[in-house]
């Protein structure tokens, strides 16, 4: 096994009064199969899962992830010669939580169309340059409705940019001088992304070399969301284990 990707999804007891539990994934990549599921997403849970009892685990050459930092700490101490790599769709998605609140914020203020169908909502999250004009013009309008909305926008542009740039140094320089000018920044969500990308800079670069993301994890974890609505819910995590080891396998 050369790769392994890491990820969680929920998995729903179906029993009154249960809350909500997550089990976390093990995907090879080499394989192209599921190598293991584990409850829970805990240190102590990751460390309980047969990944640990996997020979030469020194050889694993790649580890994706996403922004866990509990998955790092695990990936670093199992697979010590591994390159982390940060998912790349967990990174580009960081500032979509603060566009949505502030476009919010501008569609009350100014009476606008408050419908999901509103273009607005989906333009402001894609790449600048694959819109046609007149879809960048109203955006641009819509924008210079709020200053906040706007420098985040932007901030969020050019990480954007910086995914389709090749090679590694050059995204380097990119992405160093993205986290000096978001240092700048007055608006308190936009510090707290700075130091994300900090913490997680050299796993973010890794991409580069490397080209690896989550989308084959992303994968099987649609497919385990499908086994549980199929079966209306699992009450035993050993049976879903089971039943998701064996249709990915």
């Amino acid at each position: 096994t050369e790769t392994i990707g890491i990820d969680e999804h929920s998995f729903i007891r179906n029993v009154k009064g249960a809350g909500r539990e997550f089990v976390t994934v093990f995907i090879d990549y080499t394989n192209k199969r599921m190598k293991d599921v584990v409850m829970g997403k805990s240190l102590q849970a990751l460390k309980s899962s047969s990944i640990a009892d996997i020979k030469e685990r020194e050889n694993v050459k790649n580890v994706v992830l996403d922004l866990s930092p509990t998955f790092r700490s695990f990936a670093q101490e199992f697979f010590p010669n591994a390159k982390l790599i940060a998912d790349k769709f967990h990174v580009v998605k960081l500032m979509h939580p603060l566009i949505h609140e502030l476009r919010g914020e501008v569609v009350k203020d100014y009476l606008l169309n408050q419908k999901r169908t509103n273009p607005v909502i989906r333009l402001l999250l894609r790449y600048r340059k694959k819109l046609r004009y007149y879809q960048r013009s109203a955006i641009d309008k819509f924008l210079e409705l709020n200053d906040e909305l706007k420098e985040v926008y932007w901030y969020q542009q050019r990480l954007y940019s910086i995914y389709r740039i090749k090679g590694y140094n050059q995204a380097k320089r990119a992405l160093m001088k993205l986290v000096d000018d978001m240092g700048r920044s007055q608006i308190k969500e936009v510090l707290s992304y700075r130091q994300t990308l900090r913490k997680w800079f050299y796993e973010i670069l890794n991409y580069f070399s490397t080209r690896l993301n989550n989308g084959r994890t992303e994968g099987y974890n649609r497919k385990a969301k499908l086994i549980q609505r199929c079966a209306y819910g699992f009450r035993s995590f050993k049976n879903y284990k089971l039943k998701l080891l064996y249709s990915c396998r």
